[in-house]
């Protein structure tokens, strides 16, 4: 068949072209710039900071937040958990057994957080009671002010925060006063009204830690005539009889025989008015130097005015209580605590 013929008969594609694309309808222009488009997201989304989609705002928050916004505290954690420090302090002044509440604190491992939607802090401290039980004591303060805002503890609230704070197991550390001249040794002032609970049998204590650290530490023992002499005096001993007792403790720490004296008074004593007569029983008891005794009981007076001057620097309100290093406040149980935090090497 001739080529003519044969190229007739034949079928084909014809392709003519639409615009001027070169072959490409609208469809085919359209699906294109789509996928550019596509393109291009993807490359800004990739190359944002977060490397894709963005987290909830609230993990990203230190202090959480509110309405999908961060909230900035006024005040930070470390200020906080000082100021947890200075409203369990605050306690030592509330009359009741919550005086002890600094001493008996496990301030180290207290939980402090930020509750953003009400822009107050929440401190949560253990409290080992003396007695053996175990609490947790709450406080809510306000970020703006530092003010207490609830104490949580179903009992009475501290009416007044002061700067003093607890910095350590049973150690308040005392605002506005500045370490000792003398470090070494470390200087220790034991506080006691005689015939105030618990004070002599704090003596133990003080002679043991005499006795652990040596020349390590100058314990020095401190009269102070409260509210406990006071009642022992007008009951009918009288001021100058009921202030032997303090005198004769006083002198008799100045003696090397002093844990004895301390053992001998504390068999014998009942917490009730001790007469000079059964002080110098005592004494000879416990092999003091009776002369050089006397002489300081006849001219201790001016000292322990100065000694009550130097409790009242100190704001001492209730005694025993214990002085180191002239920062440090304490109770005989904790003692050893601030001999420790004042010098750490006294107990490596």
């Amino acid at each position: 068949m001739p080529a003519k013929q044969k190229a007739a008969k034949e079928s084909g594609i014809v392709v003519r072209p639409l615009g001027g694309l070169g072959g490409l309808d609208n469809i085919h222009v359209a699906l294109i710039a789509l996928v550019i488009l596509l393109i291009a997201l993807l490359i800004v989304v990739s190359s944002s900071p977060s490397g894709g989609m963005q987290p909830n705002s609230t993990l990203t928050c230190a202090y959480g937040s509110v309405n999908g916004t961060c909230v900035m505290p006024l005040h930070n954690l470390s200020d906080a958990k000082v100021r947890l420090g200075q409203i369990l302090a605050s306690y030592a002044y509330v009359n009741g057994s919550l005086s002890i509440l600094p001493y008996f604190s496990s301030i180290q491992n207290a939980a402090v957080d930020y509750i953003p939607q009400s822009r107050q802090w929440l401190g949560v401290v253990a409290v080992q009671n003396p007695y053996g039980t175990n609490f947790s004591a709450s406080f809510l303060f306000y970020d703006s002010n530092f003010s207490l805002a609830a104490p949580y503890l179903q009992t009475s609230s501290t009416s007044k925060i002061f700067s003093n704070y607890v910095v350590s197991q049973g150690v308040v550390r005392l605002s506005g006063k500045v370490a000792c001249l003398t470090q070494n040794p470390i200087q220790t002032y034991w506080f006691i009204d005689p015939y105030a609970p618990g004070s002599i049998s704090s003596l133990n204590q003080l002679t043991s830690l005499q006795s652990k650290f040596g020349s390590g530490i100058n314990a020095t023992l401190k009269i102070v005539f409260g509210s406990e002499s006071l009642r022992i005096a007008n009951s009918g001993a009288g001021v100058n009889n009921t202030q032997a007792l303090g005198k004769y403790i006083f002198c008799a720490s100045k003696q090397s025989n002093f844990t004895s004296f301390v053992s001998n008074l504390q068999s014998l004593y009942s917490n009730a008015y001790v007469p000079e007569a059964f002080l110098n029983q005592i004494a000879n008891q416990s092999k003091l130097n009776l002369p050089l005794l006397n002489s300081c009981v006849a001219n201790s007076t001016a000292t322990i005015n100065n000694q009550l001057l130097l409790a009242q620097y100190y704001n001492v309100t209730s005694t025993p209580s214990i002085v180191t290093d002239c920062i440090y406040q304490s109770i005989p149980q904790t003692a050893q605590n601030a001999i420790c935090l004042a010098n750490s090497t006294k107990c490596q």
